[in-house]
């Protein structure tokens, strides 16, 4: 046999592997396989096996990169990423017509970089020169991501306009929800705008960066927390606050606490400015309205109305309101009332300052809610063994040791060991020695308030909440041992 004829002979099978190899990529073709036509395409396959081999082996692996090169330049700004509000989704082609190519890219780049670091809050605020300063909060420190200038920050005021539905001009001390999804995650955005000298301050507080809020034991709540905040919001009738300081969470906590209240024979109406995050159906929602304390009064006032059996305010801090809350407490409706302050002790103050009758609250008053933020550990975190003195103050407190975690550090957390927020829950009902105190005839004073707290709950009832979240694994001991000493500054009213 010639040479001539054995090359010919291996052109020969090699044509006739790639027709068969050809027919078996086209097998996966389920419209082609019921089309009339592939008895034809298969001919061509067998006939021009190498070339249509070639093409559908560029088709399968160059299908995805293309893809991507056309969907990025179908994208103006280059970065996908989806929009929504009130569980609709922003059409991407009406987000393009709302700002500048620009200043969508770094407001979108901005968002990416909140997530992949965990960061509490994106703010814009106004310069004295003009413009304004886009900043990011990240464990409680700010650093600026890039300056803005008149022109730009107009437009991402124009943008977060079309995104929120809300004019800042009429509107400026509004709030919005807005979720949001790209290609580092996704996260739940609460804007609020704010008029200032100079121009609008922007805030977008991340809501869930770290980790999805369904349930109310995806706060930090252990089973025996759970449980006596299920009987409480089972009471029908008496008052219940939620408290904490501006960022600790308290809206988000109302929200997942109405989840544990039993609502098969009761109504519940939820009156908030801010627009909810996962709310359960059976509650019903007001708008606080554009007005501010105010509007929030009067939509509260209104909702009293329709004589709900639960009614629920984010946030109080209007006298009249106040006193509308305690007076259906005693009328066998449950109430909840958002306020904000740092510790039990200026929460209870807050409420007699608010004009509250410490008569009415020893009667009405069933449970504070007081929460304290703490950092969250990073994924990096490894096991931790607790001092002999933490050991036995975790055991004379009931407990775990076995889920305990210490701050390691990575890169993702810059070597700080810490991502994110979460939050220590303290639990107080007032007792016999705080129902006299407030049925005294002077309120008492907010050291006498700390007094009668130490009395009945110790002095480090702040303290045991945070091992509480540390023995969850969601903190550290080191960061609870924050909650040993007291604020800094005492209320005065």
């Amino acid at each position: 046999m010639s040479l001539f004829s054995i090359i010919g002979t291996v052109r020969l099978l090699f044509w006739i592997l790639c027709g068969f190899w050809a027919l078996r990529l086209l097998e996966p073709e389920v419209e082609l396989q019921r089309s009339k036509a592939l008895p034809v395409v298969n001919t061509i396959a067998l006939l021009a096996g190498p070339a249509v081999l070639l093409f559908l082996l560029l088709r399968r692996f160059l299908r995805r990169p293309f893809r991507l090169l056309a969907e990025r330049l179908r994208l103006e700004d280059g970065i996908p990423m989806v929009f929504s509000r009130d569980g609709s989704e922003i059409p991407n082609a009406a987000l393009e017509t709302a700002a500048a190519r620009a200043v969508r890219r770094f407001f979108k780049q901005a968002l990416e970089r909140a997530v992949a670091l965990r960061a509490a809050d994106l703010l814009s605020e106004p310069l004295p020169g003009g413009g304004a300063a886009l900043r990011i909060r990240v464990e409680g420190s700010l650093r600026t991501l890039r300056k803005l200038s008149p022109a730009e920050a107009g437009e991402l005021l124009r943008l977060i306009e079309f995104l929120t539905g809300n004019d800042p001009e009429l509107n400026p001390h509004a709030e919005s929800t807005v979720e949001f999804r790209g290609r580092r995650g996704g996260a739940a955005l609460r804007i609020g705008t704010l008029k200032v000298a100079g121009g609008t301050r922007i805030c977008l507080h991340l809501l869930r960066p770290e980790r999805s809020l369904e349930t109310a034991a995806d706060l930090g709540l252990d089973a025996e927390q759970t449980a006596a905040l299920r009987g409480f919001f089972a009471l029908r009738g008496g008052m219940i606050v939620i408290a904490g300081e501006g960022g600790s969470g308290r809206s988000l906590a109302l929200e997942r606490l109405l989840d544990l209240a039993d609502l098969a024979d009761r109504s519940a109406i939820l009156v908030s400015r801010a627009t909810p995050v996962g709310l359960r159906p059976e509650v019903m929602r007001i708008g606080g309205g554009d007005g501010g304390e105010a509007a929030t009064g009067d939509a509260a006032l209104t909702a009293l109305q329709q004589s709900p059996d639960l009614l629920a305010v984010d946030e109080v801090s209007d006298r009249r309101l106040l006193a509308a809350l305690l007076k259906a407490a005693g009328e066998n409706r449950l109430t909840v009332a958002v306020i904000r302050s740092r510790s039990l002790v200026e929460t209870l103050s807050r409420l007699l300052a608010l004009g509250a009758s410490g008569a009415d609250l020893a009667a009405s008053l069933r449970l504070v809610v007081q929460l304290h933020p703490l950092r969250g550990l990073c994924r990096c975190a490894k096991p931790a063994l607790p001092t002999p003195e933490e050991s036995a103050f975790l055991n004379a407190a009931g407990l775990p040791e076995n889920r305990l975690r210490d701050a390691a550090g990575c890169p993702e957390c810059a070597s700080s060991g810490y991502r994110g927020r979460t939050a220590a829950f303290e639990l107080y009902t007032p007792g016999k020695a705080m129902c006299e105190a407030l049925r005294a005839p002077q309120p008492p004073s907010p050291a006498a308030i700390r007094a009668v707290l130490e009395r009945e709950l110790g002095p480090v009832s702040a303290y045991t909440a945070g091992c509480r979240t540390a023995a969850l694994g969601l903190t550290s001991l080191a960061e609870a041992a924050t909650l040993r000493q007291p604020p800094t500054q005492e209320f005065r009213g």
